[in-house]
């Protein structure tokens, strides 16, 4: 018995004709296989079967029981970022994962990333909406998405490239109705994530937030840089202060933009959780949103 590549023969047999025989000879002695047609033939080289890969045996493990369609779109859904480069074997399929009560999938080519997810407990998915199936998260009649949502607790480590194509991919398939505004919150840094909501998403404007700590002011001036360089409007600065007992009054930001709010330290906040009950945030934030309304 000689083995083939599956795929190289589905193509052959794809473009023989219908109407006519075909014929196949095998070679043993050189692994050898004939396929002739009245439109031509095709000699392709195998490799006897004993010298063909054994598949995996798996004993045990977890079951999960998956409805076909909702598996097979799941596939589709990232198999497109999968390499066609054999030196990338690793990147060359899809990567099934249980998680919890859902499963995973996702597949890359190093530079774009694509993840499925099937019977996900955080986000809703609606499956008659193929263009934006993600239902999100409502919070106080705020609509919620995030990669938090499709990741499990463990951190994730994501190329730029990478995390620029999960982002862009969480704005354009989540549902989110109509907006008053749509705020999506970065993490600091400069790099390639910032670049594709800049051209990509192209915001209207965006607003700084820092600590009056050197590493943070350092990335608020490389910020300011880069979104002067992709002519992103900067709205203002917050110089938030909440969680730390330094200097504050006397602090001065030395900058072209528009301080809008600064919040001060607040001792009760460092033990508090959502929804914050005895912050004013209103009153906190007042300048920040006036500033946004003047802009709708």
């Amino acid at each position: 018995a000689i083995t083939i590549p599956s795929k190289l023969l589905s193509e052959i047999v794809n473009k023989l004709p219908n109407e006519t025989p075909v014929s196949l000879e095998v070679d043993n002695d050189s692994d050898n296989i004939l396929i002739k047609s009245d439109r031509g033939s095709f000699n392709l080289k195998g490799i006897p079967s004993d010298d063909y890969p054994s598949l995996p045996f798996v004993e045990s493990g977890t079951s999960l029981n998956i409805d076909p369609s909702s598996f097979l779109k799941s596939l589709k859904s990232t198999i497109f970022a999968s390499s066609n480069d054999d030196s990338k074997q690793l990147l060359t399929g899809v990567n099934f994962t249980f998680k919890q009560n859902y499963l995973e999938s996702a597949s890359t080519d190093g530079h774009r990333l694509a993840v499925a997810l099937i019977n996900n407990k955080n986000i809703e998915v609606d499956k008659k909406n193929t263009d934006r199936p993600y239902i999100p998260k409502k919070v106080d009649n705020i609509s919620l998405n995030s990669l938090g949502f499709l990741l499990d607790k463990n951190a994730a480590i994501w190329r730029g490239p990478m995390l620029s194509s999960a982002i862009n991919q969480i704005y354009e398939k989540t549902n989110w109705d109509e907006l008053d505004f749509l705020l999506i919150d970065m993490p600091p840094g400069t790099g390639d994530a910032y670049l594709t909501v800049c051209q990509k998403i192209v915001p209207d404007f965006v607003i700084l937030v820092s600590t009056i700590s050197k590493l943070s002011i350092a990335d608020l001036r490389r910020s300011e840089h880069v979104f002067a360089s992709l002519n992103t409007k900067v709205l203002g600065i917050i110089l938030n202060n909440i969680h730390q007992s330094d200097d504050f009054q006397n602090f001065n930001l030395e900058t072209e933009n528009t301080v809008l709010d600064r919040v001060e330290y607040d001792k009760k906040f460092i033990d508090s959780t959502y929804p914050f009950d005895h912050l004013k945030l209103d009153s906190l934030l007042l300048n920040t949103i006036r500033t946004i309304r003047e802009h709708e």
